[in-house]
């Protein structure tokens, strides 16, 4: 038997972890808001989210991530990409996950 080898830069993952829970207080606000709204004007659409992680564990906590924003939800993993469901769609939401995408490569020891 061979232990499972995690390698990941703690400091990082600390630093992220608490980028994602901001990020989820400011998503969760944002659904609430769409909820509550009397026109609730959804913007539904499924896309592809291209991942860099290059461990099976960065890929897992990118994907978990999404998941756990409010509004979005990994559905499907491809080789290379994720497709995601947003329920408030937005053309900005590519390089906002570009960008949470990079800050979890970051967490992967010998990631920029």
């Amino acid at each position: 038997r061979h232990p499972l080898a995690i390698h990941l830069n703690y400091f990082n993952l600390m630093s992220y972890f608490g980028w994602l829970m901001v990020e989820i207080a400011k998503s969760n606000w944002a659904v609430t808001k769409l909820i509550l709204s009397p026109k609730m004007r959804l913007r539904q659409n499924m896309f592809e989210v291209p991942y860099v992680q290059k461990s099976d564990l960065g890929q897992t906590i990118f994907a978990n991530s999404i998941t756990l924003t409010p509004g979005t939800i990994t559905v499907e993993v491809a080789t290379g990409s994720f497709l995601v469901h947003a329920v408030n769609y937005s053309e900005d939401d590519h390089e906002a996950l570009a960008d949470m995408g990079q800050r979890v490569a970051a967490v992967e020891t010998g990631a920029a």
